[in-house]
């Protein structure tokens, strides 16, 4: 049987953190005005001319499997009439639960808004291939967080029982 996950954000802690420290800089009234400092390159969601930094570098979908998970990014750049800009549409891999070591919850440890900090799952490899950690979440918008948080804690416990070995 197969589980599918979508949307799904990738990210890594050093993403995360970066992603805070941008905001950081930038307070509310800014990102409301649209003036808010966002790197060229960082990942974004596009807003008239101005960018909104995103928290995660690709979105896809995830499918776990019997005995390893799959996740392939959306290999556009539009999605819902939202246009963003440098996210990973490249990111494909499998990750075998045996190579998983280990499996955790993640919370950024200084949020500007506990409400919107998401309870990532993190996930150590020993395969040294594309990744040597990587975070993963459901996606949302605004409000959902408490939908996301449910769905997440599922997923957390899904992939746990799996990669227990």
């Amino acid at each position: 049987m197969q589980t599918s996950y979508k949307p799904l954000w990738i990210s890594s802690i050093a993403h995360v953190q970066e992603f805070y420290t941008i905001t950081n800089r930038n307070p509310w009234w800014k990102t409301l005005l649209s003036i808010q400092d966002v790197p060229n390159d960082f990942p974004q969601v596009k807003l008239g001319s101005k960018g909104i930094p995103l928290v995660y570098f690709s979105r896809g979908e995830l499918i776990m499997y019997e005995r390893q998970i799959d996740f392939k990014s959306d290999s556009v750049n539009q999605v819902d009439k939202m246009k963003y800009k440098n996210l990973r549409t490249d990111l494909n891999f499998e990750i075998e639960y045996t190579a998983i070591t280990k499996i955790e919850r993640y919370l950024y440890p200084k949020p500007s808004m506990k409400f919107f900090n998401l309870p990532w799952i993190s996930l150590s490899l020993s395969n040294n291939g594309i990744f040597d950690n990587i975070l993963l979440s459901m996606g949302g918008t605004g409000l959902e967080m408490g939908v996301i948080t449910k769905i997440n804690d599922s997923l957390f416990e899904e992939i746990k029982m799996k990669a227990v070995h």
